[in-house]
């Protein structure tokens, strides 16, 4: 609970602390509540005080963190937790390895200049079955006789032709058909007939001031067939 949690919580002044600001404080002076809250990294203020839990020197970069901290250290630490389970790479930078072996790169370099060793294993029957089996042996001398008489007769052959299934009571055939002629039939004559085209002037509107303005109008009957 929050109270058990706080019951070890120290404070101690920044005249009181014998280490340097960077130095000795936990996350490498980093503030704990804002990276594990807005996930910033900020450097803790030593003038605002430190706070003492389990045995490690916690400092806050804002008096709300130390508030937020000093409430239930053991809740902020696990999001903290959390935080560089999500992103390892932080572990290196705030000094938590510990509880991250597979960044630490000096186990990692004695682990691989060492000889390398895995596990091995192979099983055997403890009585092996073996088969000698010529299925192609023949025990009868006259077998033997008749496949070689078969084999030799072979040699004497000529090449010939056999009919297989798929030819069986098939026949080719070929028909011949007379395509039929061209031929064209005219059915109808083509006629046409042109409307007569009307135009429209007018003329007068231009000249002596006696010239009086009046309309012409042309009907040009032309392109008829009786022309």
């Amino acid at each position: 609970s929050p109270s058990d949690s706080t019951s070890d919580v120290k404070a101690e002044s920044s005249e009181e602390a014998s280490l340097p600001p960077a130095q000795g404080i936990a996350f490498h002076g980093f503030d704990a509540v804002l990276l594990a809250q807005q996930g910033m990294l900020a450097r803790c203020l030593p003038r605002l005080g430190l706070l003492s839990f389990k045995g490690d020197t916690y400092g806050f970069a804002s008096p709300e963190s130390m508030t937020s901290f000093g409430a239930d250290p053991t809740a902020a630490n696990a999001k903290v937790h959390a935080v560089l389970t999500r992103q390892p790479v932080l572990a290196k930078l705030l000094g938590r390895t510990a509880a991250f072996p597979c960044l630490d790169l000096t186990l990692v370099v004695n682990i691989m200049s060492g000889p390398l060793k895995v596990d091995f294993g192979c099983q055997t029957p403890v009585h092996f079955v073996e088969k000698f089996i010529d299925y192609t042996y023949e025990w009868n001398v006259w077998a033997l006789r008749r496949r070689a008489l078969a084999l030799a007769n072979l040699r004497q052959k000529c090449t010939h032709g056999t009919q297989t299934g798929l030819s069986h009571f098939k026949r080719d055939v070929e028909s011949q058909v007379w395509q039929p002629k061209a031929a064209q039939v005219q059915t109808r004559v083509n006629k046409g007939q042109a409307m007569p085209k009307k135009l429209q002037y007018v003329a007068g509107l231009r000249g002596a001031p006696a010239t009086k303005m009046h309309v012409v109008r042309l009907e040009l009957d032309l392109g008829q067939p009786h022309q």
